[in-house]
């Protein structure tokens, strides 16, 4: 199952389903008495709403949110406490699964698992937001457009085995506009984008890297700026240096060489949660250093205590 398709897969089911089956008893419950529960056929007068619920519970399968057994549906022992804590808990608890090497593994093309939302990711996390796509196709800034310019004419021959639908999708990270509606719901859901007042997609990860803090600095109060950036692509690898961003970009047609700044998305990151006092940018002399989109240089990221 790829996570751009179906388009009814979404984070806030995912999140419903995980937190209904953290309270029952065991945390397991019938598949049909879960369907039921959460889809009351009586919602609608053909009973498909229930469907959402089904794919998005295949979907929970496939992130190993839970297992399903002949009627037995039963949630992973370590998804019991995020499930049971709050929905942005198992928000990022969903965000870890989807980013998890496992389902990553798949090659360029392929659908499989995680790798048509990453490759999304990666790509969409480059622009800045007066660059970013805002729609499909038909709106200021085309996707559809730009990842011509930056993977080549979409290929509508020699089907891909995993290109169901038969539209290249093997050869772009979004390749419809009823990918790119999902993808919208997936990106702001996990933290890495948000809507604008005039419905824009922004690409702004702040959410993400502000969870992800404590892994960066596993337990240091300070890095040098290329080690917290190196920290910050293995802790979510659609960022900079991380590799699911270096897979995409390989596969451009023609690769970033970059000029040793930070893009714009992760300069802002760091400007903000350097604001909200999480963290403290220094800059010493004698020392490597971080230059950020804007041209600013950074030697040292430290990590504040929050009260």
């Amino acid at each position: 199952m790829a996570l751009l398709n179906p388009p009814e897969l979404r984070v806030s089911v995912l999140v419903i389903i995980t937190g209904y089956l953290a309270a029952c008893r065991g945390q397991r419950e019938q598949q049909d008495r879960l369907l039921d529960v959460l889809a009351p056929t009586g919602l609608s007068k053909d009973g498909k709403h229930q469907n959402d619920v089904a794919v998005n519970l295949s979907c929970a399968r496939e992130l190993g949110l839970v297992t399903i057994e002949g009627d037995d549906v039963q949630l992973m022992p370590e998804v019991r406490k995020p499930a049971g804590d709050s929905a942005q808990a198992m928000a990022s608890y969903i965000r870890r699964s989807v980013l998890a090497p496992e389902l990553n593994t798949a090659e360029w093309g392929s659908q499989k698992g995680a790798r048509d939302l990453t490759n999304a990711l990666a790509w969409f996390l480059q622009f800045p937001a007066s660059a970013a796509p805002t729609g499909y196709e038909g709106g200021k800034r085309d996707a559809a457009d730009l990842q011509t310019t930056d993977f080549g004419r979409r290929h509508a021959a020699g089907r891909d085995a995993d290109d169901e639908e038969g539209d290249g999708a093997a050869g772009w990270p979004i390749a419809n506009d009823t990918r790119w509606r999902t993808f919208r719901r997936w990106s702001c859901a996990l933290g890495f984008c948000w809507l604008s007042p005039s419905g824009d997609l922004i690409p702004d990860p702040t959410r993400a890297v502000r969870d992800v803090l404590p892994d960066i600095f596993e337990g240091a109060k300070v890095l040098d700026g290329p080690a917290f950036v190196h920290a910050l692509g293995r802790c979510l690898p659609v960022m900079e240096t991380g590799e699911y961003r270096k897979f995409v970009n390989a596969h451009r047609a023609d690769p970033p060489e970059g000029d040793g700044r930070l893009n714009f998305a992760t300069t802002e990151v760091l400007k903000r949660l350097g604001t909200e006092g999480r963290i403290r940018l220094e800059d010493h002399a004698d020392t490597e250093k971080l230059t950020l989109s804007d041209g600013t240089t950074v030697s040292h990221v430290s990590l504040e205590a929050m009260s």
